[in-house]
């Protein structure tokens, strides 16, 4: 009997068709495992508008459909987001926070993030922010320099000042220039005036604003008037002859010999204080004259002042010189804007003078040569300059050699600030403090306060008279004079002289200038 016999192919394909069909049978079995994002349903606040500052709770209610823990994050660009009072759970998917609005008023979109690990959902609401009415302006204004004198008119702008309810041509202005709670110019609608100030000093002046409500606010600002023009900055000391020195003093104090100055000349009535030193140095840094950094002011390769001593009332930031609280003494605390500038090296004062000189438009007499001669002589300077040494004791005991500056009286503390068996102030106080002790000619702080640099070089005095003395060209120390409130009533004799090295710098180191061209002659007088 015969018989068919097998096809192969058609068996190895039934077989192959049936793996297959038995493979996706298999995989349409199984679930693929997908994470789906979260999805945010709802996002409201309890008030969809507030008053500037006021809160509001914020609920934000998202899904995740893998039942993932859901973490939430919000969001605006002003106020402040505070106490999550509710995080969403995978049985609870919701969460809220309070948000508090700012204090400007306007719209502000809110935006909730959720996240569920990987995958994210947003959503914004915008809540409305109303001024609030009960809070008064904010007064600002701006004036066009911090620094003038007698004839400076000093231009007042409050035009910054802002009040969420009133406009700010609406706004009402008033103005104090003392400060003294006594108001110098009646309510006005205009943002902008100027004042003159009859008489030097610090001011600190008061701007009060009142808007619709008549609700208002004060802001205050400092300022500084210099009697740069008046005979009080600069006191006339005029030519004379006069015995310099004292045979029964310190060696140094010696011989007695007669001096002749052929010139009247104009000395400054005080020492020169922080703020007119802060003033000229800020000029000298903005024209290029001077490099500072934090610690040091610096020009001609030589220290003009040290910022970097704990007795410095001056500090350096960002491009400007500002003047610190006085430090030490019976005035800690206070401002030091009038005491006596500590600290500068007798480069720095010769190149006060010189910076003082450019601005009032004389030639400088130092620029860099600090040599004293014939060909550099001070008493023939156009501009200012330290006063000689014959100039300066001249001037503290004119009309009579006197012993002290005020006479011959033994000094105590209501004469001069030194160490009277206790310090009379303990550090600088302000110029002209010590009233008691003025000169003869109304020098102030002659003796005491600080030693003051003089121009000439140390050196033994001769025994012959001089006429106009300039001393050695060039030697290692400088003179100083009249003592500190570091000193003993010995250092505040017009006649003692002590040496110092002019590259140093100390806390009870300062120094006041001269001009020698008289008022009436054709030159102009100085500020």
């Amino acid at each position: 009997m015969l018989t068919k016999p097998i096809r192969k192919t058609g068996f190895y394909l039934q077989l192959t068709t049936a793996l297959i069909s038995a493979f996706l049978l298999a995989l349409t079995g199984c679930e693929t495992q997908v994470n789906r994002p979260p999805e945010i349903e709802g996002l409201m606040a309890w008030n969809s508008s507030l008053v500037a500052g006021d809160s509001t709770m914020i609920v934000c209610d998202a899904d995740d459909p893998d039942a993932d823990d859901l973490e939430y994050a919000w969001d605006c660009s002003d106020g402040e987001f505070t106490g999550i009072v509710i995080e969403g759970t995978r049985y609870w998917n919701v969460g809220a926070t309070y948000w508090t609005a700012p204090t400007t008023a306007g719209d502000y979109e809110i935006t909730a993030t959720v996240n569920d690990g990987s995958l994210t959902d947003e959503a914004s609401l915008t809540l409305e922010v109303l001024p609030d009415l009960s809070q008064p302006p904010v007064p600002l204004f701006t004036v066009d320099s911090d620094t003038g004198d007698l004839m400076t008119r000093f231009e007042f702008d409050a035009s910054a000042s802002h009040d969420d309810e009133t406009p700010v041509d609406q706004l009402e202005f008033r103005w104090d220039w003392q400060n003294n709670n006594s108001f110098d110019t009646e309510w006005s609608r205009s943002s902008t005036t100027g004042y003159q100030y009859p008489s030097a000093g610090t001011y600190f002046v008061s701007l009060e604003v009142r808007d619709a409500d008549s609700l208002t606010a004060e802001h205050v600002h400092q300022l500084h008037v210099e009697d740069w023009g008046d005979p009080g900055w600069l006191v006339l000391a005029p030519a004379d002859t006069f015995i310099m020195g004292n045979n029964d003093g310190a060696e140094e104090e010696g011989p007695q010999h007669w001096v002749i100055l052929t010139n009247n000349f104009w000395i400054g009535h005080f020492e020169i204080t922080n703020e007119q030193y802060r003033g000229a140095v800020q000029w000298a840094y903005d024209n290029g004259y001077v490099t500072a950094d934090a610690d040091e002011v610096r020009a001609y390769g030589q220290l003009l002042l040290d910022l970097d001593d704990e007795d410095c009332q001056l500090e350096f930031i960002d491009g400007e010189f500002f003047l610190k609280p006085v430090l030490h003494g019976d005035f800690e605390g206070e401002p030091c804007d009038d005491h006596p500038v500590v600290e500068v090296s007798w480069y720095g004062s010769a190149c006060f003078c010189d910076w003082l000189s450019m601005m009032d438009g004389f030639t400088p007499f130092y620029q860099g040569n600090w040599s004293t001669s014939s060909e550099h002589n001070p008493y023939e300077a156009e501009g200012y300059t330290l006063p000689t040494e014959a100039e300066w004791e001249h001037a503290a005991s004119y009309l009579d050699d006197r012993i002290y500056p005020w006479g011959d009286e033994a000094p105590d503390c209501d004469y001069a600030n030194f160490y009277n068996n206790a310090f009379c102030v303990g550090f600088t106080a302000p110029v002209g403090w010590h009233y008691f002790g003025d000169s003869e000619l109304g020098l102030q702080d002659v003796a005491g306060n600080v030693w003051e640099r003089v121009s000439d070089f140390f050196y033994a005095y001769p025994g012959y008279s001089q006429t106009d003395p300039l001393g050695p060209d060039t030697t290692t120390y400088r003179v100083i004079r009249g003592g500190s409130f570091n000193s003993y009533d010995d250092y505040l004799t017009c006649t003692y002289r002590l040496l110092f090295h002019p590259e140093n710098t100390d806390g009870d180191v300062g120094f006041r200038i001269v001009w020698r061209m008289d008022w009436w002659s054709d030159r102009r007088k100085p500020r």
